[in-house]
């Protein structure tokens, strides 16, 4: 297929489990990846529509993959050691906020810092919040914590994450503009 001329390169995919839906990513190749879920739209027209429509998020990506480029980035370590460093500092800040003692994960995720389960009671961090400054650890904690008691990020959230972390806007942007490369 034709790249779309504003993007170095893109495939599309039909995968059935998507049901009609569609998946949109960009590649630590800066390769544009849709998979779909219907043949109907395994197409160019398609395709370039969805880099349209979601352009703000490819080229977040695109920039991501460029500094990525521009910068060492330090190897992963490995999870017995992220979860020996981040657990202290999880048991910590829960007690301090006053949660119930959830079990913490640590695993690679590509895509996102942590994420919070209701269904298994449990927390997940990414083994890079390792290797972050203790300032975004400690964001990160509180902010997936908070989910505890507000699944979504609503004002209610956010007004008990700034409870805990006064400069959270701060580090959220920190982290997002300085420390995404790791991911």
């Amino acid at each position: 297929m034709n790249p779309a001329p504003e993007y170095p390169d893109y495939i599309i995919h039909f995968d059935r489990k998507f049901r009609g839906g569609y998946r949109l990513g960009v590649t630590r190749e800066n390769r544009v990846e849709i998979i779909i879920g219907d043949r109907k739209n395994e197409n160019q027209e398609f395709a370039e529509g969805l880099i349209r429509k979601h352009r703000r998020f490819v080229n977040r990506r695109l920039r991501l993959n460029e500094a990525r480029g521009s910068r060492e980035i330090p190897p992963e370590p490995d999870r017995r050691t992220a979860l020996r460093k981040l657990t202290p500092i999880f048991e910590a800040i829960t007690q301090e906020m006053g949660m119930p003692l959830w079990k913490l994960t640590v695993r690679r995720a590509n895509t996102r810092w942590g994420s919070c389960s209701h269904h298994t009671r449990r927390i997940m961090l990414n083994l890079r919040a390792a290797q972050l400054p203790p300032e975004l650890t400690r964001y990160l904690i509180v902010h997936e914590l908070a989910h505890i008691h507000h699944r979504g990020h609503g004002p209610d959230f956010w007004t008990l994450v700034e409870r805990f972390d006064p400069e959270y806007k701060r580090h959220r942007k920190i982290l997002r503009e300085e420390y995404g490369a790791l991911l």
